[in-house]
């Protein structure tokens, strides 16, 4: 569904990763080939890692028969980032379904999030993933 894509990924030790059923990331472009995925890795600059990413605000959206839970986020280095854009999220929770699901009971059980919103978290890695067919098997790409 959206092709390869890259990622600012959350390490994978990080306690939030521990709860969720994907490596959570912030998507930096999605729906690429893989030639232009790795083109444009290669393009971006590694050195602004580690990047300090605030927590904003608690959204969702439904397109496709996709259900996404997420949080906008902002960093105060994005005027060093070419690539960043005011709708930078880092998802929380995925799920396929139709329009008329109950995703009321996503938003009560992740409440717990919430305490997150204002905090900052730290990104140590920029990667390429294969996300094709459903989330839980999408996989990185190494070349």
């Amino acid at each position: 569904k959206f092709k390869y894509c890259i990622w600012l990924k959350l390490d994978d030790n990080h306690p939030l990763n521990k709860e969720c059923e994907f490596p959570l990331h912030i998507t930096i472009k999605s729906d690429l080939e893989k030639i232009d995925a790795i083109k444009l890795y290669k393009k971006i600059n590694k050195s602004i890692l580690p990047l300090e990413i605030e927590i904003k605000e608690i959204k969702d959206d439904y397109i496709d028969n996709f259900y996404a839970y997420y949080f906008l986020v902002d960093t105060f280095q994005k005027e060093k980032l070419w690539w960043w854009n005011n709708s930078m999220h880092l998802s929380i929770v995925y799920k396929y379904g139709n329009e008329n699901d109950n995703y009321n009971e996503i938003k009560i059980s992740n409440k717990k999030y919430e305490q997150l919103i204002g905090t900052k978290i730290i990104f140590n890695e920029i990667c390429i993933f294969h996300c094709d067919g459903h989330y839980k098997k999408w996989y990185q790409v190494n070349f």
